[in-house]
């Protein structure tokens, strides 16, 4: 794969084309059947390094990151906490007598695990750590240091780097574990475009600290994009198997064989999902275009974005990953024996994405992070009778819909998004009396942890579907289309919307 990867730059170099980028994975990744070796360089290293660090410290490293004279890894997640940021344990004690922190793993859970391009490839690292100044912990932030030297490529002096091990998906991908033991880095190792630290000691935190959690966003938005594009490649395959591939004779006063996708089971199987598929593509365009809304944005300290992009992109990886695995396996059954040949690329196809399930938040963690926030704006909205703005702003319909509609068209997608929306706003409704306030911490915390967590979770789990319909259909409301290609994507928005009220709605209602 490093070959590869190798000869990709140097045809990129021989072209003239501009430095690469983490764009490029779009066009070579997905053929390769692999996330590429720079991957993570590009799409976390680099991109942190944008968003959090200052004109000083972009204007030295950037140029580097481009011409890969540093080759950098993204060291968030631990042994012993993932999608928990604040709780991380790794410690960055600065010393104001040398003007360095130096950075310890207090227990094997605070070990650094999973980072990609870690375990054999980085020299350098953005590593998230617990800063302490005199004493007192001062919340987490991101550093940027060497970690190898640049001679033989060996860890440097304070740490422990190496791979995993053997892992079920992405075996092109190093990740690694990381080790500090009394590692020392100079202050100019902080990113620091909205956290400041003098010689004195003295911290200037500016802005919402929470930006620095903004690369997991950028992921997350990427995974939406990669995600329709794999559904739709493996849908080829199995459309076009099942258009070709003929199974019985059933066909009344005809001797020929069926086509495979003639049966009502096969599209049963495969046509919902390619609605589905659809759905995610207007997603991911509108997820894409906020989150480069919120990077303008956050240039000029402003960061009201940032919060309802967190909510939109958390409930679309708890949904969008799991649906699509589920698709894919479907697509390979609809294959017959023939879907687990490696030469329909389904087998190759379904381990590379397994992981995205749970990398960067599974799904359970991330509805329960969307659903803090949505049951807020609800709450809100409910008893103060404020304007929801935004792609939230169907729950201000909560007081029109008091009863069922009295008229409703199968046919009509404006009719089905209705009932979508009602039995959404039902269920917050009753989830939010069930709720105590979250100002009452202990009766909240046993509220949400052990007596209603499945139904919270429940209530994400409809919400991310409509949110997707709804993009869905603001995109084809907004789209100029021929008309034949309009009848068609309408069709497939119909059919997103019945099959996620006929399979998942009523059912929901009931618990």
């Amino acid at each position: 794969m490093i070959k590869k990867i190798a000869r990709l730059r140097l045809v990129s170099h021989e072209s003239g084309q501009p430095p690469t980028s983490y764009e490029e994975y779009e066009f070579y990744g997905p053929p390769m059947n692999a996330l590429i070796t720079t991957s993570l360089h590009h799409g976390m290293f680099e991109t942190i390094l944008r968003i959090l660090g200052s004109e000083e410290q972009v204007k030295e490293y950037l140029p580097k990151v481009l011409s890969y004279k540093v080759l950098g890894c993204y060291a968030q997640t631990e042994m012993g906490h993932g999608s928990d940021v604040q709780s991380l344990q790794t410690e960055a004690v600065y010393d104001n007598e040398t003007d360095q922190f130096i950075v310890n793993t207090p227990t094997i859970l605070a070990a650094k695990f999973w980072p990609g391009e870690l375990g054999k490839f980085a020299d350098h690292c953005v590593f998230h750590a617990k800063m302490i100044i005199d004493g007192e912990s001062c919340g987490i932030h991101a550093f940027l240091a060497r970690i190898r030297d640049d001679e033989a490529h060996r860890p440097l002096k304070g740490l422990e780097i190496g791979d995993v091990g053997p892992k079920y998906g992405y075996s092109t991908k190093d990740n690694g574990y990381m080790i500090f033991k009394d590692f020392k880095v100079p202050r100019s190792a902080l990113l620091s475009r909205f956290v400041n630290l003098n010689s004195k000691g003295e911290l200037d935190i500016r802005g919402d600290p929470k930006v620095a959690y903004s690369t997991m966003l950028y992921v997350r938005v990427s995974l939406m994009d990669f995600t329709w594009k794999i559904n739709l490649s493996i849908l080829l395959v199995g459309i076009r198997y099942t258009l070709f591939r003929k199974q019985f004779r059933s066909i009344d006063n005809s001797k020929e064989e069926r086509k495979v996708f003639d049966y009502q089971a096969t599209q049963y199987q495969m046509m919902p999902f390619l609605s589905f598929s659809f759905a995610c593509i207007f997603a991911s365009k509108r997820c894409s275009a906020l989150y480069e809304q919120m990077r303008e944005e956050i240039k000029n300290d402003n960061f009201t974005t940032m919060k309802d992009l967190h909510s939109i992109v958390s409930a679309f990886k708890g949904l969008h990953m799991p649906e699509s695995l589920n698709g894919l396996f479907k697509v390979r059954e609809c294959c017959g024996a023939h879907g687990y040949s490696n030469y329909s690329n389904i087998p190759n196809i379904i381990e590379i994405w397994s992981p995205n399930v749970t990398l960067e938040g599974d799904t359970m963690v991330m509805y329960q992070q969307t659903a803090k926030g949505f049951l807020k704006k609800f709450r809100i909205m409910k008893n103060s009778g404020k304007t929801i703005k935004g792609i939230y702003s169907y729950m201000n319909e909560y007081r029109d819909f008091s009863s069922d509609p009295a008229t409703f068209d199968i046919n009509n997608s404006d009719d089905l998004l209705l009932v979508l929306k009602i039995a959404v706003i039902q269920s917050l409704n009753k989830i939010s009396e069930l709720l105590p306030n979250q100002d009452d911490k202990v009766s909240f915390d046993i509220a949400w942890n052990r007596v209603y967590q499945i139904d919270v979770i429940s209530t994400a789990h409809l919400n991310a579907h409509l949110l997707n319909a709804l993009m869905f259909d603001m995109e084809m409301k907004s789209l100029t289309l021929s008309a034949p290609l309009k009848k068609v994507m309408n069709i497939m928005l119909k059919l997103y919307l019945s099959d996620i009220l006929v399979s998942r709605t009523f059912s929901h209602l009931s618990c």
